[in-house]
């Protein structure tokens, strides 16, 4: 993976922290740029057609697999979780290229405000875009809080469960949160109420899922019900 890839997904799952698909056919997560006086349509059924997490612990996505500790070479394929989706939050954000390959983000959870800063989120579109080395592209994500079901080995180590494990989706890495979303609503396990407010809670297993171009290989997470 080239380093402006890594980074802008490194900096996706950190941002959440503060931040942070592929295109299906005849489907995308790309917004169109909003006027000063129109939000963007933040409900679930607008999410499904086109605050911050306090983990214990960010996920990391690497091309070649998970990571539940940065600093362990190996990786692993999935692990099983408790996912609480009163705790899922939908959000619209935009990747800004800087000069020199770097990226920033900026998200809404409302499609009013700027998360971080407050600013109304067409001031704070117009603002980024105007600092970026080129156009920024809006895009659909979620930030995920999961616990661990049962305990996880990476490697020499073990993560014990009950572990908060953080994720937030990519550019790239919404569709696979997206259709899953989907399957459960359409199931009856999480049921959108008052506000599009989601709940219920499903055990999961969050798997890697590789995804390339012609240039590149990269890794996305999947959700499947454990």
């Amino acid at each position: 993976m080239s380093n402006g890839i890594e980074d802008a997904i490194a900096e996706a799952e950190a941002a959440a922290a503060a931040t942070p698909e592929v295109k299906t056919p005849a489907q995308t997560t790309a917004l169109t740029a909003p006027s000063a006086n129109t939000p963007v349509d933040m409900g679930v059924t607008s999410f499904l057609k086109s605050g911050g997490l306090q983990p214990d612990i960010w996920l990391d996505v690497k091309d070649t697999g998970l990571k539940l500790i940065k600093t362990e070479k190996a990786v692993i394929d999935d692990f099983i979780a408790d996912l609480d989706f009163s705790q899922v939050k939908l959000f619209v954000g935009l990747r800004v290229k800087l000069p020199g390959n770097k990226f920033e983000y900026i998200k809404s959870y409302d499609g009013r405000t700027e998360a971080k800063t407050g600013k109304p989120w067409a001031t704070a579109v117009q603002e980024a875009n105007a600092r970026a080395a080129e156009p920024a592209e809006q895009y659909r994500g979620a930030d995920i809080l999961m616990v661990l079901s049962e305990p996880v080995k990476q490697g020499a180590q073990t993560i014990e469960a009950g572990k908060k494990i953080g994720y937030t989706t990519a550019v790239t890495g919404f569709g696979a949160f997206q259709s899953f979303l989907a399957e459960v609503i359409q199931s009856g396990d999480v049921v959108v109420g008052a506000n599009d407010a989601l709940s219920g809670n499903v055990q999961v297993r969050a798997s890697h899922i590789e995804k390339s171009n012609a240039s590149y290989t990269w890794g996305v997470v999947g959700f499947a019900k454990a």
